[in-house]
């Protein structure tokens, strides 16, 4: 499960670090070494037992991330922590669907890809993209209302449920582009700005002061809630998986099946039930033995 949330990540360190793309560079890497123990780890238990655990790890992680975090280090465990829960996800559903769905060959895998990337191209980004300006507008208004009225955009808008009028993306880029330091605030950004009217950036700069750390401050906000509303997503999916878990429990634990093609149908693969034990493997053996 890709969420999209990779990006805005990086959006919660911009105003921490100079270059916040190597949070990005460290969770993908992160999660291309934690994939080589995928293995292990389902053979432990089994591919639904660890979706349900990366579920639940995803969850609390994008609650962490959401929560009012000041430090780059802890911004690093959280996101090392989300790391943990998102980097099993992909490939043990992939693997699933082929392990239970052997009849249906690579499309299976193809169509659940195809499905994987339209949600983040088409729900995922979009919609967390409108959530982080929902919270961002309703925040600085709410606390900076003079502010507010200063870095307004002209026309309303109305995504994925939510209505507000949105921050002038000019403006908005200029006021995260200034480094705040000690309380001066450098206004070379909003004076280079050629997206902003000329009639406009004198109040801008004027004001910059007590306008760049509120905008600031409200970004970084937005940014949170939009993690935090958006963990419901694998908190709906571990309650998914926990039900799938229980099914495959009542019918005997997980089994991988093959197709048969004398029975035209999927069969099991004695012996090749995840989370098994040896003695479970040995009992099962003799019983297909007599």
């Amino acid at each position: 499960m890709e969420l999209g949330v990779d990006s805005w990540m990086t959006k919660l360190m911009e105003n921490l670090l100079p270059n916040s793309i190597i949070i990005l560079v460290y969770t993908s890497f992160l999660m291309f070494v934690l994939r080589f123990f995928a293995g292990p780890i389902v053979h432990r238990v089994n591919p639904i037992g660890l979706l349900l655990g990366s579920s639940v790890i995803s969850c609390l992680g994008l609650l962490w991330l959401g929560s009012p975090i000041q430090s780059v280090a802890m911004i690093f465990v959280a996101a090392t922590f989300y790391s943990f829960g998102k980097a099993f996800l992909w490939p043990t559903m992939l693997g699933v669907a082929g392990e239970r769905y052997p009849q249906s060959g690579s499309v299976a895998m193809g169509a659940l890809g195809a499905v994987g990337m339209i949600c983040v191209g088409q729900i995922a980004g979009p919609r967390i993209g409108a959530q982080q300006g929902y919270e961002l507008s309703q925040h600085l208004e709410e606390t900076a209302p003079e502010t507010y009225a200063r870095y307004e955009g002209s026309e309303p808008t109305s995504s994925w449920g939510y209505e507000y009028t949105p921050l002038d993306a000019a403006k908005l880029n200029a006021a995260n582009g200034i480094e705040v330091d000690s309380g001066t605030v450098e206004t070379a950004a909003i004076e280079e700005a050629k997206l902003i009217p000329e009639e406009e950036k004198p109040a801008l700069i004027a004001n910059a002061a007590t306008d760049v750390p509120a905008v600031q401050a409200s970004y970084l906000f937005g940014g949170r809630r939009a993690l935090t509303l958006t963990a419901y997503i694998p908190g709906m999916m571990a309650i998914g998986f926990l039900g799938l878990l229980i099914y495959f429990r009542s019918i005997g634990g997980y089994k991988v099946l093959r197709f048969d093609e004398e029975l035209g149908k999927a069969v099991p693969i004695e012996g090749h039930g995840h989370g098994e034990s040896e003695s479970d493997v040995v009992d099962s053996e003799a019983a297909t033995s007599f």
